[in-house]
């Protein structure tokens, strides 16, 4: 069986490439890591957020945020430079999980900040979506007890209040939350609350990761779930009316495949380009690699 998976990981490169190279977007090397992407519209281009390890321990990682750019979603503009990186002791470790929203006036994003013990999350603001002035006291502070991570940041115009999404993990249980704002500061907190708990076998190691849209006259949320055995990593969606109550949908819509997801599927970002929709998400292969991949998605499981 493990030869069998070795002819096929090794013929995988040029399968993907000849026959689906739209799939898969960066590819991590043996022992490289291309996390948590995050993917929006500017003008007629997409840009694309990532984070990638930058070492070999979880000492060394100083994980960085880059950007991709694209037109077609075939030919990729990767800058060499970290749009975010370790900028004071709460993010010594790593910044990753970037997620931006646009306002009549700026730009803002939400990332994590990791040091040792803990996560946090932390606000950024830019102009033109490339160069991002970071607010240095963290929006929600971890300590040992208890870490913030994997945010996600939605404007809901209908009431005029900003939605910080986000996780949320102690000794016992990790949890999607939502805050309410009432400012883009995200300072002025209106209301808290759990809503998406570990309440399926494939949720029983954690959930995380929410990535949100609006669609029709509904809410849509993927995330990710990890659980099982052994523990594998699948992409969850859940349902709502007002972004607030949620329902869960008890069959993951992306499952590890054969290639450079057989492990794990994690972290997915939702987007919608040239009228077809798509899901960008990392993806472990057998030697634990992650590479950033894309998934069309049909109209009706939405």
């Amino acid at each position: 069986m493990i030869l069998i998976y070795k002819i096929f990981y090794f013929l995988s490169d040029f399968i993907i490439k000849i026959k689906d190279k739209k799939k898969l977007i960066i590819l991590g090397k043996k022992g490289e890591k291309f996390l948590s992407p995050f993917s929006i519209k500017n003008r007629k281009e997409v840009y694309l957020y990532f984070s990638k390890d930058n070492g070999q321990t979880n000492f060394d990682k100083n994980t960085k945020i880059y950007l991709a750019k694209t037109h077609d979603f075939y030919n990729w503009n990767i800058l060499k430079k970290p749009i975010i990186q370790s900028f004071n002791e709460k993010s010594s470790q790593r910044t990753l999980s970037p997620s931006i929203i646009k306002t009549s006036k700026k730009n803002l994003m939400v990332f994590e900040g990791r040091d040792q013990s803990t996560s946090s999350i932390f606000l950024a603001t830019s102009l033109d979506l490339v160069n991002w002035q970071i607010k240095k006291k963290a929006v929600l502070s971890g300590c040992r007890e208890i870490s913030y991570f994997s945010p996600f940041i939605y404007y809901n115009n209908i009431i005029d209040k900003f939605f910080l999404y986000y996780c949320k993990r102690s000794n016992t249980e990790t949890n999607i939350c939502l805050n309410i704002y009432q400012d883009d500061s995200l300072v002025t907190k209106v209301s808290s609350k759990k809503i998406i708990k570990q309440t399926l076998v494939q949720e029983s190691y954690s959930v995380y990761a929410p990535s949100i849209i609006k669609h029709k006259n509904r809410w849509v949320m993927f995330y990710a779930a990890w659980g099982g055995e052994p523990i594998t990593g699948k992409i969850m969606i859940a349902k709502s009316k007002d972004g607030i109550e949620w329902n869960k949908i008890s069959k993951p819509i992306i499952s590890p495949s054969i290639f450079h997801d057989i492990k794990h599927c994690s972290e997915p970002s939702f987007i919608r380009h040239n009228n077809e929709n798509y899901i960008f998400y990392e993806g472990c292969s057998l030697e634990g690699s992650w590479s950033i991949i894309r998934k069309k998605i049909n109209s009706r499981v939405l």
